[in-house]
């Protein structure tokens, strides 16, 4: 199942803000620990993702784990929250969907 595109740009911000504030009807959208998520990237700079129970600061620019063109990455959500940036000042934009629906 799609769930929709956000934008994203080179500073952290907690991914399930983006979701609620971006895409139409997910306004109360709240990840589901028992749900895997599908991120599939667009732009030329990728995106790097990290999963912190506190917002990273800039000295976490290399934490995570990155997605680089239209790779995708499968997101099993914890206790903590998913926060995703660009990179080099750069605008892109994420697919966010729910595996295997």
């Amino acid at each position: 199942m799609y769930i929709g595109k956000v934008e994203i740009k080179d500073e952290w911000q907690k991914l399930e803000d983006l979701i609620k504030a971006q895409i139409e009807g997910q306004s109360s959208f709240a990840f589901d620990s028992d749900t895997t998520y599908e991120l599939q990237c667009e732009g030329d700079w990728g995106a790097r993702f990290s999963d912190s129970g506190t917002e990273p600061t800039d000295e976490d620019m290399n934490e995570g784990f990155c997605i680089m063109n239209t790779q995708v990455a499968h997101y099993k959500p914890s206790d903590n929250d998913l926060y995703v940036r660009t990179k080099h000042g750069t605008l892109g934009y994420l697919k966010i969907g729910v595996m295997g629906e």
